[in-house]
């Protein structure tokens, strides 16, 4: 019965990481319109979205974070599971990637 308080505990930490990541201006979330809060990530039963702008410094601190919480929780990220997905959002006359899920690549 512990298993499942530890994956929320872990869930929690590695939510409060993408948290300050995006209060530090690290990352960035994407607004759905002007008036709404950025979203940079949804947890769910046992799956996490990661929504954040498709640029190379928001995947590079996207992968320290990644990093920094398998190292920590001691829990590795199925990477077979894991997939990286670009959309492209029109706003007015500009174009905006984002980065929907984040694929890893350990070198």
């Amino acid at each position: 019965m512990l298993s499942p308080y530890l994956f929320l505990l872990y869930a929690k930490g590695f939510s409060a990481l993408l948290q300050k990541a995006e209060r530090d201006g690290m990352i960035a979330g994407v607004k759905i319109c002007q008036a709404t809060l950025s979203i940079s990530h949804l947890l769910f039963t046992d799956n996490l979205l990661i929504r954040i702008h498709a640029t190379e410094g928001d995947a590079k601190q996207l992968q320290n974070i990644l990093d920094l919480y398998e190292h920590y929780c001691g829990k590795m990220i199925n990477k077979a599971k894991s997939v990286i997905s670009l959309v492209e959002i029109q706003r007015g006359n500009r174009r905006v990637k984002s980065v929907i899920c984040y694929k890893l690549q350990k070198k």
